[in-house]
């Protein structure tokens, strides 16, 4: 008779975690996903067995970046793909939009039912995940019900309810000031961890310490600020340049909104240069002297701080939030006054207020001593409080006691049972939602065959018979911005002509000597005549007309409708449009 291990024995494997959100952690303009995928890589090398479950949404189409070499990708709606990514394998549902708000909610029952299933299937040991919107809620009551402990990541200062943590076991952060923060405001505890810097792709090689470096740059980062900084300088300093890395924000709508209260409007300044969103941060960083982030909003850290600080760049920032502590000693700090840090950021300084920080930026410039003085203390804060072998240590200690715990070799049945109102218990099949395609790693040096359901597709009784493509005029783009445009423009059966006032389309060139699709930047449908446009916050809700007052509006709109500028605009006339023979299909804006 063979022998047989007590029940009680169980084979020594490596922890579970499945990191669960809708959010793309391969979206290169959300920082959050950036330092995620990088926590997990490093969990991996530290033994533990990680699963990603993801969708295609993201926080803004620049972040796409890592998807261009993927074409096939957003072909696949409704589908599962996975990419290979290093030691990680992201499963993303191929949403119908890449803008979480537009994402429909067959979308989100395809991923939670794969969710579920990864549960039953996967077992994990921890479900970690973050975002507070209802399906969110559900993650956490899902791996609840089954006695899987779950943790949260939090990086930001928004999460004010108590709701969205009910379920949660560990609240992870990435600063002290945040975890006070948190504790003070709402009442839980945060264990902070610091950052995640990858230095293969975020530190530099060669420096040439030239330029002030702005990144992601928006109201809430301080873009107001910067283009204030760079206007005195433009004058006064027409030496020190300004590398502006666009990242969610469109940095010429942000600066022709400022220039406009400023009372002289700019499409560019002569010593700023711009550069599209990137995945690879080591071009600028080899480029950049001083950091600059003048944070308005409340910032839990600042990614970009302990980069430079690996990088030995000093940094110029606001006393908010985590930022001080990101640094330490290796910049220099302002604060401003109260009305800068009020919504929606756009306060304008006077000189007197300006002045401190422009003499801070020339002293970099002009005091080589002070400046190399700044330059050590940034490598020894970078070495000491951001290698990541020490944010890595922080993070597997954290997940220690739930690891402990060894959810994974439970029965989930058990408290499912003791959960369910009719003491019912269930395991999830497979959903039919895999793809046969290969999808290149982000590496480009490997592929990832993945096996598809062969779904009948449906059959018609007749054929359309077209004489002449289908005309369409989309006045706002939204076809473009969905990732629609390019589908229909493939079947050659459609002309589209798409309207973006404020500028919303991505890569714009994209669209020039387009065979389909013909793409009128900062124009409008209209008579042919001048006219203005009301630049609101919500770049979605400009328009030429005023928006309604503010009591009137719904309270998820009115933050989003107070009113930046009026700014010009060109309007066209359809019977202006050479060669266009009849108008087939009519898109009207749905906010107005």
């Amino acid at each position: 008779m063979a022998n047989k291990k007590p029940q009680h024995v169980t084979e020594k494997r490596k922890p579970r975690i499945l990191w669960a959100n809708l959010y793309c952690l391969l979206d290169t303009s959300s920082g959050a996903s950036s330092t995620i995928r990088q926590m997990l890589k490093q969990l991996t090398k530290a033994g533990y067995e990680v699963v990603v479950l993801g969708a295609t949404v993201f926080d803004h189409p620049q972040g796409t970046q890592l998807f261009q070499s993927m074409p096939k990708v957003v072909e696949e709606d409704g589908k599962l793909v996975k990419i290979q990514d290093d030691s990680l394998t992201h499963q993303l549902i191929v949403t119908k939009s890449t803008y979480r708000s537009n994402i429909s909610a067959t979308d989100e029952d395809n991923w939670h039912r794969q969710y579920i299933y990864l549960l039953d299937s996967f077992k994990p040991d921890i479900v970690w995940f973050y975002g507070g919107q209802p399906l969110e809620l559900l993650i956490a009551d899902e791996a609840r019900a089954r006695g899987i402990p779950s943790a949260f990541y939090l990086a930001n200062g928004n999460y004010k309810s108590p709701r969205w943590c009910r379920d949660v076991d560990l609240v992870l952060c990435d600063s002290q000031a945040t975890s006070q923060m948190y504790r003070e405001t709402v009442g839980f505890v945060a264990t902070p961890l610091g950052k995640f810097i990858d230095s293969q792709q975020f530190i530099a090689e060669q420096h040439e310490r030239k330029r002030l470096l702005f990144v992601n740059p928006s109201f809430e980062k301080g873009a107001s600020v910067v283009i204030q900084l760079a206007l005195q300088l433009e004058n006064t300093r027409p030496d020190i340049e300004i590398e502006v890395v666009e990242a969610r924000a469109d940095w010429q709508q942000i600066l022709e909104a400022t220039t406009t209260k400023l009372g002289n409007v700019r499409k560019s300044l002569s010593n700023v240069i711009v550069t599209p969103n990137t995945s690879d941060m080591r071009g600028p960083y080899s480029r950049a002297r001083v950091l600059l982030a003048p944070s308005l909003w409340w910032e839990s850290a600042g990614r970009v701080l302990p980069e430079a600080m690996l990088n030995g760049i000093p940094a110029i920032i606001t006393n908010r939030g985590g930022m001080p502590e990101m640094i330490d000693d290796a910049g220099i700090k302002f604060d401003f006054p109260e009305a800068c840090y009020e919504k929606p950021y756009h306060h304008l300084l006077t000189g007197d207020e300006l002045n401190p920080l422009v003499e801070a930026v020339t002293a970099f410039y002009d005091d080589e001593q002070h400046y190399q003085a700044f330059v050590e203390r940034a490598k020894h804060v970078g070495l000491s409080k951001h290698h990541i072998s020490v944010s890595t240590k922080r993070l597997t200690d954290a997940l220690a006691p739930l690891v402990a715990q060894k959810a994974g070799n439970k029965d989930f049945r058990v408290p499912q049972r003791k959960q369910h109102k009719h003491r019912l218990a269930g395991t999830a099949a497979k959903p039919k939602l895999s793809s046969e395609m290969a999808v290149p790693s982000t590496s480009n040096t490997a592929k990832q065959v993945i096996k598809v359901s062969k779904d009948p597709k449906p059959t018609l009784d007749f054929d359309w018979q077209l004489t002449s493509n289908v005309v369409v005029l989309d006045n706002r783009a939204k076809l473009i911005k969905t990732g629609v445009a390019e589908k229909l423009a493939n079947t050659k059966a459609f002309t589209i002509l798409a309207f973006d006032p404020a500028s919303e389309v991505s890569k714009p060139e994209t669209y020039q000597g387009h065979e389909h699709i013909q793409l009128f930047q900062h124009a409008l449908l209209g008579d042919g005549q001048p006219t203005k446009l009301i630049a609101c916050l919500d770049a979605a809700l400009s328009s030429p007309l005023s928006p309604l007052p503010e009591d009137a509006l719904p309270k998820h709109r009115r933050q989003g409708a107070k009113v930046l500028a009026q700014l010009p605009i060109n309007t066209i006339a359809l019977d202006s449009i050479e060669g266009l023979p009849s108008l087939d299909w009519l898109i009207l804006d749905d906010l107005r």
